[in-house]
């Protein structure tokens, strides 16, 4: 979600095979953006399932960190990214 927004935003995130979500979050302007990809990265890859409240807990502040970026930037740009179809194009 956080890659897909900053994309949207205009931000030059590396995409493709073989780019891993923390090398992709190092480039997102987003504080949390780093912490979130290895919690990320714990729940995929972790030993067990994440708890239903630990996995809500991480998208709430996955909204955070979308809104954080969006009012980051201008109107218009909060537009063009609602427009935008960059999320769709492939890599």
């Amino acid at each position: 979600e956080l890659v897909d927004h900053a994309r949207d935003l205009g931000q030059p995130i590396p995409v493709g095979f073989g780019v891993t979500r923390r090398e992709q979050s190092a480039q997102i302007v987003s504080p949390g953006a780093r912490t979130l990809a290895h919690r990320a990265d714990s729940h995929v890859f972790g030993p067990r399932v994440p708890r239903p409240r630990d996995a809500e807990a991480y998208w709430r502040e996955v909204d955070h960190e979308r809104a954080a970026m969006s009012a980051s930037v201008g109107r218009w740009q909060r537009i063009r990214a609602a427009l935008s179809l960059r999320t769709f194009k492939r890599a």
